[in-house]
């Protein structure tokens, strides 16, 4: 596992799904060196737990479980 150089808080995380945030390229250009912390991904699915049942949160699940998957080596 490489050396992780920073630590992304949930605001940066949120921002990365936003559409038009360049968040995304910073992510892109530092591939492999970003993690997130376990409180991220709490804070992450309470805001997913207070949608209810209703589409957003099946949307917000699904991105979810993408960041599960995509940063399981960074978690």
């Amino acid at each position: 596992m490489p050396v992780l150089k920073y630590l992304a808080d949930t605001n940066i995380v949120s921002d990365y799904f936003r559409s038009g945030n360049p968040v995304k390229e910073w992510f892109a250009s530092h591939r492999g060196e970003i993690g997130i912390s376990t409180l991220t991904l709490t804070e992450m699915r309470q805001g997913i737990e207070l949608q209810g049942k209703t589409k957003a949160r099946i949307a917000l699940e699904r991105i979810f479980d993408f960041v599960l998957e995509d940063y399981r080596e960074a978690i």
